[in-house]
C-alpha cells in the first residue's frame, strides 16, 4: 500500500474513532465541499505531495460527514463543478481535484469565488436540507475571505479555511472569523504523508481540527430546536 493510500485508512479509522463508526448513523451527515486553491504559489506544495496528503485526510472525513449526502469538489476561483456524486470515494474526489489542478492555468493571487462555495442544492435527501461544510485548501488567506465568511447559507454551515504555511507566517496574518486549520508540513526526510502517518498526534490533531466548528453554527445549535443532529466536535 502506498502511503497515500495507508494516509487514508488511517484517517478513516480516526474519523470513525471520533465520529462513531455506524455509517447508517447519519447524526452528523453533511453535504462536503471541498474547494482546492488553483493559483500558482500552491502548485510547489501539490508537487511535494502536501496537498494530496491534506486532501487524503479532508476525504476522509468528507466520507464520514457526507454520509447519504453529497460530496462536492471545484477547483477555487474557477466555479467549475468537478464532481458532483452522493457518496463518492475519497479516491475519487482527490484525484479528480489534483488532476484538474495540473491542467489548469494558474492564476496570480487568490480571491475566493463566491459560486465556488455557495451551497449546492442536494441532489439527494429529498425533504431535508442537511447542513453545508466547506473545506477551502489554500497557502494563504484569500484577498476577500469575507465574502467567504459571508458565503455560508444558514448559521449550521461551517466555512473552513485549510491554510498549507508555517506557523511562523501564519502568525504575521490576521485570523478570519471562519474556523482556520494550519498545516505545517515543511520538507524534510519524510514525505508529508509519512508526516502524518508516523508524526506523534499529528493526523489526530488534524483530524480534530477539521471537524471543529464557527461561533455562528455553536450559537444556531444551541438557540435553535432539537433535531437530533449530533454536530462534528
Amino acid at each position: 500500500m502506498s502511503f497515500s493510500g495507508a494516509l487514508s485508512a488511517a484517517a478513516r479509522e480516526v474519523v470513525a474513532d471520533i465520529l462513531g463508526s455506524d455509517a447508517s448513523d447519519l447524526g452528523h451527515a453533511q453535504n462536503v465541499i471541498v474547494a482546492l486553491d488553483s493559483s500558482a504559489s500552491l502548485q510547489p506544495r501539490i508537487a511535494e505531495g502536501a496537498v494530496r496528503a491534506v486532501l487524503d485526510v479532508i476525504a476522509a472525513v468528507a466520507e464520514r460527514l457526507g454520509t447519504g449526502c453529497e460530496i462536492i469538489g471545484t477547483l477555487a476561483g474557477t466555479g467549475t463543478v468537478l464532481t458532483r456524486l452522493p457518496g463518492v470515494t475519497a479516491l475519487t474526489l482527490v484525484d479528480t481535484l489534483l488532476d484538474a489542478a495540473s491542467h489548469q492555468q494558474p492564476t496570480t493571487g487568490f480571491r475566493i469565488a463566491t459560486r465556488d462555495v455557495m451551497p449546492y442544492a442536494p441532489l439527494s435527501n429529498v425533504g431535508r436540507t442537511p447542513a453545508t461544510r466547506t473545506y477551502l485548501v489554500t497557502d494563504t488567506v484569500p484577498s476577500n475571505v469575507a465574502e467567504f465568511t459571508a458565503s455560508a447559507g444558514s448559521p449550521h454551515d461551517t466555512q473552513h479555511l485549510v491554510v498549507l504555511t508555517s506557523q511562523s507566517a501564519w502568525s504575521l496574518l490576521r485570523p478570519p472569523a471562519v474556523p482556520c486549520t494550519v498545516v505545517d508540513i515543511q520538507p524534510g526526510p519524510l514525505s508529508p504523508a509519512e508526516h502524518l502517518l508516523h508524526a506523534p498526534g499529528a493526523l489526530r490533531d488534524l483530524i480534530v481540527s477539521l471537524l471543529s466548528r464557527g461561533p455562528a453554527e455553536v450559537a444556531a445549535e444551541s438557540a435553535g430546536p432539537r433535531t437530533g443532529r449530533r454536530a462534528a466536535r
